[in-house]
């Protein structure tokens, strides 16, 4: 018999339990002593139930999943006893369900910012304005972007690899856990892989409570790269928006009746979610305002995946996920921050909630035959420096999005830019002073802060893209006190 908090692997391998991690209704994932190791701990139902779940993770273990996506694997499968099985996974010791991005998480005794001192006052806003404290301590509106891009691009690398995941939820993504407290990004990971399978199958039909599709929940269908996109639009709206998308007050998703037919009766009884540009009947204004903190793009990715007349009742009309890695970038690439830490649309200028003004920072522009394709603020410059990824030099690649190419340095009150590292997919050049192009391979640029400069990115030969970008770059400084 195993010792309590005890766990043996099939090859004799012995884990200690540190810590639970996350938990939902097909069992939970804890830390254990040994590094970078964690364990997925299910209950122990059956001989038959081991059976099966013996043979779903050895057939997990098979799946030709792209060898560099960040999704934890079985790597060995527990003994069984009469409490438990499970199996070893590779997970990095400092990371945490992004779970912990919830504003319901929001201490009892978290501090209220000055910013935010008049709101804590008002009469019923004290919790309000407790969750939202909460919510710029652990990086606003620009962090949750951004981890919600790294989840975006994980789930579609797995669906145009033919595959679905399964069970989404904020229990099974996993990031670092500094990012709550850090604006720069590193780790993004999806656990809990027992539901990923092949797309047609027909293998599962489970989802988390609060985050099924109306076809999953109704058990008329399968799981399906459709209705991760739903459960995935539901993680974002939710983590963003600080509330679900269909919520009353009273109720959630799960608690509805979703069955429907073609008829305009039958779907006249569907309930509506509270932001339906053809039914108000569901409104509900808890949580950010939609119309301040979300942009077009995402409000419409929105509406075309929850409105009856769209996603809700056809998975097909779902925006796939290419969609949503695009526009989650774009609304981060845009969005500014504060110097009271909240962030917000480049298009409202001014915070929201304080008199403060944008910290400096950087604007990049690119542009193809004069047509603007990207913009890009970059976080408030710490350190007189920082980097710029790749997306803003090759707008329509879905791959290195994150790779930094030019390193850009404040130096007294000049500014210089250099490349990070020789990149093979694109390559950089700038006008010298008699107008002839240069390289910036082997060069750095310097220009003073009033100045604006340009760059040219070009794909290297052997690419099929043809295209050449011009990228205006400047210091905003002017936004600030």
């Amino acid at each position: 018999m195993s010792k309590i908090g005890f766990y043996t692997d099939i090859y004799g391998y012995e884990y200690k339990k540190t810590k639970d991690l996350s938990e939902g209704g097909q069992g939970k994932v804890v830390l254990t002593n040994v590094p970078d190791k964690a364990l997925k701990l299910v209950k122990y139902v059956s001989e038959e139930h081991e059976k099966n779940y013996k043979k779903t993770i050895q057939n997990l273990q098979c799946l030709p999943l792209p060898k560099d996506i960040k999704i934890t694997r079985p790597i060995s499968l527990l003994t069984p006893t009469p409490s438990h099985m499970g199996y070893v996974m590779l997970l990095l010791g400092d990371m945490v369900p992004i779970f912990e991005f919830w504003v319901s998480n929001a201490p009892l005794e978290q501090s209220i910012p000055p910013s935010l001192s008049k709101l804590s006052k008002i009469e019923g806003k004290e919790k309000f304005a407790r969750e939202l404290a909460y919510y710029i301590q652990t990086g606003a509106s620009k962090r949750r972007l951004l981890t919600l891009y790294k989840t975006a691009i994980l789930l579609h690398r797995l669906h145009s690899n033919g595959f679905y995941y399964g069970d989404l939820s904020h229990q099974n993504v996993f990031v670092s856990e500094s990012l709550l407290s850090d604006l720069e990004f590193d780790h993004t990971w999806l656990i809990d892989t027992d539901n990923i399978g092949l797309i047609g199958s027909n293998q599962h039909s489970l989802y988390s409570p609060y985050f099924g599709a109306p076809e999953i929940i109704n058990q008329k269908s399968f799981c399906s790269p459709e209705s991760d996109c739903f459960s995935f639009a539901i993680l974002a709206f939710w983590m963003l928006m600080m509330g679900h998308p269909f919520e009353d007050g009273d109720k959630d998703i799960d608690s509805y009746n979703w069955d429907s037919d073609t008829s305009p009766e039958s779907e006249q009884e569907l309930i509506p979610w509270i932001d339906d540009e053809n039914d108000d009947s569901n409104r509900w204004e808890a949580g950010l305002p939609r119309e301040t903190f979300l942009n077009d793009s995402l409000r419409q990715l929105f509406q075309k995946t929850f409105s009856i007349k769209g996603g809700l009742i056809n998975p097909s009309e779902r925006p796939k996920m290419a969609l949503w890695v695009h526009e989650l970038l774009k609304a981060h690439d845009t969005t500014l921050v504060c110097q009271c830490g909240m962030s917000f649309p480049k298009d409202l200028v001014n915070c929201p909630f304080c008199p403060s003004k944008v910290a400096p920072h950087f604007v990049l522009n690119t542009y193809c035959s004069k047509q603007q394709l990207w913009e890009y603020h970059s976080l408030p410059i710490a350190d007189n420096e920082l980097s710029v990824p790749m997306r803003v030099f090759a707008p329509y690649t879905m791959a290195n999005l994150d790779t930094p190419v030019l390193k850009i340095s404040i130096i007294d009150d000049k500014i210089s830019l250099s490349l990070i590292q020789d990149n093979r997919d694109i390559k950089l050049e700038y006008l010298s002073p008699n107008e002839s192009r240069r390289s910036l391979t082997s060069h750095e640029i310097t220009f003073t802060k009033d100045q604006k400069i340009s760059l040219y990115s070009s794909p290297l030969k052997f690419s099929k893209n043809k295209y050449e970008y011009v990228i205006e770059i400047s210091l905003e400084e002017h936004l600030c006190k």
